[in-house]
């Protein structure tokens, strides 16, 4: 690794699989150009893509384009929730509630 390169790490996990790639690049690049990059978009499920959130360690970034990283950093990849998981665990109550009432 050159001195104008940094190290970093892109992740993209769906429920039965993940994808991780490690890569140098350019010590200026951001985010989203350190995706585009990689290819890992070629890789996932075309109906997210356009839902795809980014974060670096389970900190979500609002600015991918603006993003600029830094060695080390984790990119990860986060798909749309397919459910509100709010929604679910009043769902999950209101059975155990139901269940316990009969």
């Amino acid at each position: 690794m050159n001195d104008d390169n940094i190290e970093i790490e892109i992740i993209y996990a769906e429920p039965n699989d993940q994808i991780t790639i490690t890569k140098q690049t350019a010590s200026n690049c951001t985010l989203m150009q350190a995706v585009e990059e990689s290819g890992i978009l070629e890789q996932i499920d075309l109906k997210y893509k356009d839902k795809l959130k980014f974060g670096i360690y389970g900190n979500l970034v609002t600015k991918p384009n603006e993003y600029i990283l830094q060695n080390g950093d984790r990119i990860e990849i986060y798909r749309p929730l397919l459910a509100d998981p709010k929604k679910i665990r009043l769902q999950r109550l209101a059975k155990l509630k139901q269940d316990n009432n009969n």
